[in-house]
């Protein structure tokens, strides 16, 4: 079991996927950063407007990872259906298996981020390098999305056949060439300059809108319910609030945090920590509005949310004028 590989280190990371294939990878090519796995993913906001009750802002991470997997020959790979679960968790982790579990939010009963989340159905990854027969499973989780970022070790019971669970093995194959993708500062330097650029940019294809578009529908969003009087269950709020932290926002800023530290040391840093110290804000007030949804609270989040466009974009006009 990995549990007893004192090499082993649940290091916390800025996503949970890249997190436990990072936290694995590290047995294997020792200098890897998470940074690298999410090289291929697109690290500018979207905001997906379904209609005024659904709508969304994230980042899709898992094509961008998959990516970094094709291309370095490594396998993802699921449990047979006729495979019982248990057995095959079980038999993998005494074989010292890379093994992670995408697992109901409604098991991790470790961190009240999760169990006081309201959305029933929201999944998490957390890699599992050991088991008991009566303690259960023994997790390593680098990715609580709180602020600041906790990490967990420690024992899990789960229900193996909730229809929410699943397992994964990491495979790396032999021909993998993973050391020869990490640690590129110049392809870290274009990323960032793509990124912030795009951003700037903004824009639309349909309903996606994208960067600062983003934060603008999102400003239209707040504005229209303050001006509209329309009620909008608390559960809505909760789950943007759960969007901005868990699906991506937060992360990618502290991702563009770490590209710039890796192009420019630490110049930026303090200016990223203070814009993730503002997006806490914007959720705080989310939530006081999920309780008391009134004008003045509405215009807070308005006007929190104008603050964060001004900082953002000065901040990322500054990076490209050092480019």
């Amino acid at each position: 079991m990995l549990l007893n590989n004192s090499n082993y280190t649940t290091y916390p990371g800025s996503y949970c996927l890249s997190n436990c294939i990072f936290n694995y990878l590290r047995l294997v090519v020792p200098n890897i950063k998470e940074l690298d796995i999410l090289m291929y993913c697109d690290l500018n906001i979207v905001f997906k407007s379904m209609n005024i009750t659904r709508s969304r802002i994230f980042m899709a991470f898992e094509q961008g990872i998959a990516h970094f997997l094709e291309e370095n020959q490594i396998v993802l790979s699921g449990i047979n259906e006729n495979d019982n679960k248990e057995h095959w968790v079980r038999n993998k982790i005494n074989c010292n298996s890379f093994i992670i579990g995408h697992i109901g939010t409604k098991f991790l009963e470790y961190n009240n981020l999760f169990v006081n989340n309201q959305n029933v159905n929201t999944k998490h990854y957390i890699n599992l390098i050991g088991w008991d027969e009566i303690k259960g499973l023994y997790v390593s989780d680098g990715y609580i999305p709180t602020y600041p970022i906790r990490t967990y070790d420690g024992w899990l019971k789960l229900d193996y056949d909730d229809p929410l669970n699943h397992f994964i093995e990491v495979i790396c194959e032999e021909t993998s060439i993973i050391g020869n993708n990490i640690n590129d500062v110049e392809k870290y330097k274009i990323k960032l300059a793509d990124t912030v650029r795009f951003f700037l940019k903004g824009g639309n294809e349909g309903e996606n809108f994208y960067g600062f578009s983003a934060y603008e529908e999102l400003h239209k969003y707040f504005e229209y319910l303050r001006n509209s009087g329309e009620y909008i269950e608390q559960k809505k709020y909760y789950n943007l609030v759960f969007d901005i932290a868990s699906e991506g926002i937060i992360t990618s800023k502290r991702l563009l945090k770490q590209l710039t530290s890796e192009v420019f040391g630490e110049t930026y840093t303090r200016e990223f920590e203070k814009l993730v110290k503002k997006f806490e804000l914007f959720k705080l007030l989310i939530l006081k509005c999920s309780i008391d949804p009134t004008k003045d609270n509405l215009e807070d989040i308005e006007n929190s949310l104008i603050e964060i466009m001004s900082f953002e974009v000065k901040l990322y006009k500054n990076i490209l004028m050092a480019l």
